[in-house]
This record gives structure tokens, C-alpha cells and sequence, in this order.
């Protein structure tokens, strides 16, 4: 049988990056950060999400990277900003449905 599983990623949102210099172009507020849902799935249907990602991206000089390579003043940005971005309800879709069958099973088997 063929079993298809692993782990995605899907963008939960962005936001630009206050009064934050570029390390490499040397632009102000050039900087958006964007914020990532890492999810388990199984047959492409998400189970649950497990952790957050944020990548950082300057417009001006196209350069990119990752939450472990941000300086300490974007890493204070990018944790104020990134409670405001939820794991979606659907990334849960697996998850809820097993749960109502479970309910449903004990609710409609007989007594």
C-alpha cells in the first residue's frame, strides 16, 4: 500500500520590518518578514501544525534569509510580530475529523 506522509510548510502572513537597516544594501525599511506554519500531513490532508517559521526579504537588494540568521534587532521584531499570526483552523483538518468520528462512534453505538 502506498503511504503518503511528511511535513509542509504554508504562509500565514507577512508584515514589513520597522526602522530595520538591510545588512547588505544598506536600505531602511526595506525589510518584510514573512511567517510560515510548519504541518504534518498524511495523503496531503494537513493533521496539525507543529511549528512557526519567519524569513526575512529585502525589495530593494533581493537579498533572503532565514530566523536563525536574523541580527538581534530583527530577532525582537520578528517575536513581537509573530503572535499575531495563528496556525489556520484547517491545518487541524485530520485531527478534528478523527475527533468527530470518535464522537460520533460513541454516541451512536448502542448501549
Amino acid at each position: 500500500m502506498l503511504f503518503i506522509y511528511g511535513s509542509r510548510k504554508k504562509m500565514i502572513g507577512a508584515s514589513d520590518a520597522f526602522l530595520y537597516k538591510c545588512p547588505y544594501c544598506e536600505e531602511t525599511n526595506t525589510t518584510s518578514i514573512a511567517f510560515f506554519s510548519n504541518y504534518y500531513h498524511i495523503f496531503f490532508i494537513p493533521i496539525f501544525p507543529f511549528g512557526k517559521e519567519a524569513y526575512a526579504s529585502c525589495s530593494h537588494c533581493g537579498a533572503a534569509r532565514s530566523d536563525n540568521k536574523f541580527g538581534p534587532e530583527l530577532v525582537k521584531q520578528s517575536k513581537e510580530l509573530e503572535s499575531k499570526f495563528k496556525h489556520p483552523f484547517y491545518l487541524y483538518a485530520l485531527t478534528i475529523l478523527f475527533l468527530l468520528l470518535i464522537l460520533l462512534i460513541i454516541i451512536v453505538a448502542p448501549k
